[in-house]
């Protein structure tokens, strides 16, 4: 019998993973409550609790999560050409192209959150430096500095794709994009020379976005400035065009993201990675806690017996595969019941059914070929 949630909204901020961000809450106090689910939505003014109740409590308990105020990024402008305005393609750059361990920094032994079935912490991946050049930080004004809040994927040289619930009812001014990051604290960014900022020009929400069902959860960023790729290490990921509804199921996915290690814990420096199984629709409507709550635009990732997953912060991450070379896009970092529990994979935002709607969006910019 498939389990039937309502959801109730309390005051909604939303936050990013090590993979983080969208996902909903797994922290220590709630591993062993199944009737309570909290829903991270990375929107950047703090952390923020949505709950999905089952039908059988009569009330819901509000939900307050301690946070640790992060690390002060400080990151220098960067001129960049305006020069690639318009929607044109570009033969010279090519998009999902991973960059291999450069050596320009040294790779930090930060855990990328696993927890097993005690539950216990147990080291995962640091990305490899500037490894995902698409990969993009978005950050909010906080606590007097700025904090990763969201991850997000260049997709032109203008536009960001991300998750609605990140960008939903927020000022723009306040919140930068960064790309070319690796190490995330306050020291690492400003004495960081690669590291690019943008301003955002404006968001782009999917008008279709449901807070209480998380469905079309995607949006767009629209950057102040262009990135250049004549001069940029920057690249756009792969986008999965003329593939089928179900191209990516059984596949092994990776996931990234600057956000929680632990649940209730707070965001990693440096830049994560883990590896996690892609579902078919019927198997996580069927053989997870989330039964019809998975809909037609959303892809599920993750282990059975839980372990690997993404956070909170990870949210408006990307979900992608490899194929003959190339990164493509297959989710964003969305939802989830808690942060790698049993049974209970990370949500994400399934792009292939959103190309057109990204398409018609995408206005300007420079795209590379793919």
């Amino acid at each position: 019998m498939r389990i039937i949630f309502c959801l109730v909204v309390f005051s909604i901020s939303i936050i990013l993973l090590p993979l983080s961000h969208g996902f909903i809450d797994r922290s220590p106090d709630k591993l062993n409550r199944t009737s309570q689910y909290r829903i991270y939505v990375s929107q950047g003014n703090g952390i923020s609790a949505e709950e999905l109740e089952l039908l059988e409590p009569s009330s819901a308990e509000s939900l307050t999560t301690p946070t640790t105020p992060l690390e002060e990024l400080s990151v220098q402008d960067l001129e960049v050409s305006e020069e690639s305005q318009g929607f044109l393609k570009s033969e010279d750059c090519q998009c999902g192209l991973k960059n291999e361990g450069n050596g320009i920094d040294s790779i930090f032994p930060y855990a990328l959150r696993r927890i097993d079935i005690e539950p216990l912490i147990i080291p995962g991946d640091a990305a490899v430096p500037r490894e995902f050049p698409w990969i993009a930080a978005i950050t909010k004004l906080k606590y007097g500095g700025k904090q990763v809040v969201c991850g997000g994927s260049l997709v032109n040289s203008k536009y960001v794709v991300t998750a609605a619930h990140c960008i939903k009812n927020q000022i723009s001014s306040r919140m930068e994009v960064l790309f070319n990051v690796h190490n995330a604290s306050q020291f690492a960014v400003s004495n960081d020379s690669m590291v690019e900022r943008r301003k955002i020009k404006r968001f782009i929400v999917h008008s279709g976005w449901n807070e209480k069902t998380v469905d079309n959860d995607i949006g767009l960023i629209e950057l102040d400035k262009p990135i250049d790729f004549s001069t940029s290490p920057v690249r756009p990921i792969c986008l999965p065009l003329n593939y089928s509804y179900n191209a990516f199921d059984g596949l092994n996915g990776t996931v990234a993201g600057w956000g929680y290690t632990t649940p209730g814990g707070r965001n990693s420096q440096v830049l994560n990675k883990i590896a996690v199984p892609i579902y078919s629709l019927e198997d996580c409507q069927e053989k997870t806690v989330y039964g019809d709550k998975v809909l037609a635009g959303m892809i599920c990732a993750g282990f059975e017996q839980g372990g690997r997953d993404a956070c909170t912060n990870d949210s408006g991450g990307p979900l992608t595969v490899e194929e003959d070379g190339r990164t493509i896009l297959v989710g964003i970092v969305s939802w989830g019941h808690g942060c790698a529990r049993p049974k209970a994979p990370g949500v994400y935002t399934r792009v292939t059914q959103y190309i057109d709607w990204i398409n018609k969006h995408m206005t300007k910019g420079e795209t590379c070929s793919g």
